[in-house]
Formats: C-alpha cells, sequence, structure tokens
C-alpha cells in the first residue's frame, strides 16, 4: 500500500541545442512511463539540492556536459505510480558532445518544441518544456526598452531593438519591450539602466546606443560604420 504522506523529489532538465530539446524515450522494461518520450530527469537523492541533482542527472543520462541555469524554471506535483512527486525543472544548454544512452533510455532524439509537444505524453512536463523554451539563451544578457506609451513611441522602441538585435545576435539573450507613461524612455541591460531619456533629455542614436551595449557584453567587437569616430 502507498503511504500517502511520502513524496518523492525529482527533477527535469529541459536542455536545449539549436533551438531544440533533447527528448528521451523511456526504456520498454522501466517500471514507469515506459515507451514514454521524456525530458531529462530523475529523483533528488539524500543530501543533494535539486541543482546538484539536474547536473548528475544530466551527465549519467546522456552523457553530456550541460550550462544549467541555477533558477529553476518551473515547478509541479505530479505521481510516479502510486507515488506523489514533487518535481523541480532547470533550463540547460549543451552545444557540443554527443549523447550516451543509459539504460533508462532507449532512443533520443533533438526534437523542437512542437514535436515534443506531439510526442510526450505528459501535459505538465510538456508546458515546462514550452516555458523553458521561451526563456532567454543561458548566459547572454537581455535588454529590456521601456518606452511611454501615451507619446505612441512603440515603432521607436521596436524599431530600437530591431537593430540592436541585428547587431548582436550572438551576444543578446533577448530583447523585450515594455509600456510604460509619462515620457519614458529606458533602455536596460540586465540590472542596469543605459540610456535614459529623463536623464540624458533626450533619445539616444542608435550608433552611440550600439557602442554602450558593445562596450558591456562584447568590448572586441567591430561594429563597422557604428565604430566611433
Amino acid at each position: 500500500m502507498s503511504d500517502p504522506t511520502r513524496f518523492i523529489a525529482a527533477v527535469v532538465v529541459a536542455l536545449f541545442r539549436g533551438g531544440r530539446v533533447l527528448a528521451m524515450r523511456r526504456a520498454p522494461d522501466k517500471d514507469a512511463g515506459a515507451g514514454a518520450w521524456e525530458a531529462l530527469s530523475g529523483r533528488v537523492e539524500p543530501g543533494e539540492d535539486p541543482l546538484q541533482a539536474a547536473l548528475r542527472e544530466t551527465r549519467e543520462e546522456c552523457g553530456l556536459e550541460p550550462a544549467i541555469d541555477p533558477r529553476p524554471i518551473a515547478s509541479y506535483q505530479a505521481k510516479r505510480n502510486t507515488d506523489g512527486m514533487i518535481v523541480v525543472v532547470y533550463r540547460a544548454a549543451s552545444e557540443t558532445g554527443d549523447v550516451v544512452l543509459s539504460p533508462e533510455h532507449d532512443r533520443f532524439s533533438w526534437m523542437t518544441l512542437e514535436e515534443f509537444t506531439r510526442a510526450c505524453p505528459f501535459p505538465q512536463l510538456v508546458e515546462a518544456v514550452l516555458r523553458a523554451g521561451s526563456q532567454a539563451a543561458i548566459g547572454r544578457p537581455c535588454l529590456e526598452i521601456v518606452y511611454c506609451t501615451q507619446c505612441r513611441w512603440l515603432l521607436r522602441a521596436a524599431w530600437t531593438a530591431q537593430e540592436i538585435l541585428t547587431t548582436f545576435e550572438g551576444e543578446i539573450g533577448a530583447v523585450a519591450l515594455r509600456p510604460g507613461t509619462g515620457g519614458v524612455f529606458d533602455v536596460r541591460l540586465g540590472e542596469e539602466t543605459i540610456w535614459s531619456r529623463q536623464t540624458q533629455g533626450r533619445f539616444p542614436e542608435i550608433k552611440e546606443l550600439k557602442q554602450i551595449v558593445r562596450d558591456r557584453i562584447a568590448p572586441d567587437k567591430d561594429l563597422g560604420h557604428s565604430e566611433r569616430k
């Protein structure tokens, strides 16, 4: 008989490479989820914290060395056979190396998010992987542009975002546009405000904004026509 007060602590690692997530098919002799497509997952062992478990499980189940975002992106309750389970989900990336299967799985595939959604039979896991896929690339900074909706500065903000993404497509994880009011036009890189219309008294020239971004995230990058004269 199952103990209703017993919970298993587990982790899931949504491991990405080139915009695809690593999907693993459970071996047919497994007692839970046999034959099902899933993400990397496993129990938290005694004495481990969830992040340590995520690193260990990734190495054991696929043989890759992941770069894991230490901040969990989701958690949910589930069932493993008759036992309750708490699952903590992490996002990770691995750009090189070959997958080496453990006895836990008999196949693997680098799937698009759409393919994973169709293949995986676990709705909560699918939702978590989709959320992971929407996050910025691990290790790359995010840029945020806060613009005044009352002033109708959305087009200016969108054009600025496009210019930054075009120039720094390999260095920027994401650019977000956030509505504001009161004449605001701020550009933030991570936690730092690198341009404020209120402080500077004007909009940034795209050339100087690119130089500011470059100096912080890619100081050796050649900006071509946007270099200082």
